[in-house]
């Protein structure tokens, strides 16, 4: 098995932090209406689906874009945006074929295979996941008047 190298993380951060940008955005915009977004209701109604199901859209999208910013649970992020993603591509995208000038599958389906890498890849080095993973060091002190096992034998005078 390879060791993950150092570029290796830089190249997951710089992946999970356009993910987050796009999915915090995304995600802000169905559930509370922000940056000129529908909120749950108006994005619903677009996409002619419940209520539910859009506000689960957007809590999936906001969800999975702080996992990536944090790089916190990223399996569990990485995973709902594809979701999100496999949904959009069947429901939207998918009928007006891959060219995104036509609304085509070509950016969603490149933002699913980023956000699957990363959930099977990990977060990298540079990620809460890795620094909560990290072995932790039990520093123990041995007092100074302690004798060491193999001087309890000696005689004082060696």
């Amino acid at each position: 098995m390879r060791t993950r190298s150092s570029a290796d993380s830089v190249g997951l951060l710089a992946i999970r932090l356009m993910l987050a940008a796009t999915f915090i955005f995304h995600g802000a915009q169905i559930l509370f209406g922000l940056f000129g977004g529908p909120g749950v209701q108006g994005f619903a109604d677009r996409n002619q689906i419940s209520s539910l199901l859009s506000w689960l859209v957007g809590a999936a999208e906001l969800g999975g874009g702080v996992s990536m910013l944090l790089g916190f649970l990223v399996k569990v992020g990485g995973l709902a945006i594809a979701a999100v993603m496999a949904g959009a591509i069947i429901r939207v995208h998918l009928p007006n074929g891959f060219d995104i000038v036509h609304q085509g599958m070509e950016y969603a389906l490149t933002e699913l295979v980023f956000a699957f890498a990363v959930a099977s890849m990990g977060a990298g080095a540079y990620s809460l996941d890795a620094l909560l993973s990290r072995p932790r060091s039990v520093k123990t002190t041995i007092p100074e008047h302690a004798a060491c096992p193999s001087d309890r034998n000696a005689s004082p005078h060696e």
